[in-house]
């Protein structure tokens, strides 16, 4: 009977020990989360949202066109205007990119709520498509434009 007293005390100590080893462990590294949470909020605090886009075409084609329903590159531009309309009514401001860069060189001071955004590849429905949106909505953007795709003279446009 003493032996059994005795194993039930050293188990009910292993067990405590055990409970505060993981209390302790749990309070170590919440801490660090919350360091980690907190330089992520301080980093994100100088940083300026870049909303990087590639190429559009109307939704009914991306649904209807293999060739552009499963290219993760492509979006449709009812989508692309709903996020724009997102940003201007929720006070989003958007860089031109000498603001940028200007802001980046500490030359600049910007609202809260500023992003960029930008367009890789320079393609027709940029200008077609994208520009009469950014426009409407007051948006500013960056074209990235590839210079050898840009021949010298253009056909004229075709959405489809």
């Amino acid at each position: 009977m003493l032996l059994k007293k005795r194993n039930t005390k050293i188990v009910t100590i292993i067990i405590c020990a055990i409970f505060l080893a993981l209390c302790i462990f749990t309070v170590n590294n919440y801490r660090g989360i919350i360091n980690i949470v907190n330089e992520k909020i301080a980093l994100m605090q100088g940083c300026v949202p870049v909303l990087a886009f590639h190429g559009f075409v109307p939704q009914e084609i991306k649904e209807s066109d293999p060739s552009y329903s499963d290219n993760q590159w492509i979006d449709d531009i009812e989508g692309f205007e709903e996020q724009m309309k997102y940003l201007y009514e929720n006070g989003w401001h958007t860089l031109t990119a000498d603001e940028f860069y200007a802001w980046h060189q500490d030359k600049l001071e910007i609202p809260e709520k500023t992003c960029v955004l930008t367009f890789d590849d320079g393609y027709y429905e940029m200008y077609y498509l994208v520009y009469p949106i950014l426009k409407k909505y007051n948006m500013n953007a960056i074209a990235f434009v590839i210079g050898s795709y840009t021949p010298e003279t253009t056909a004229p446009y075709n959405p489809g």
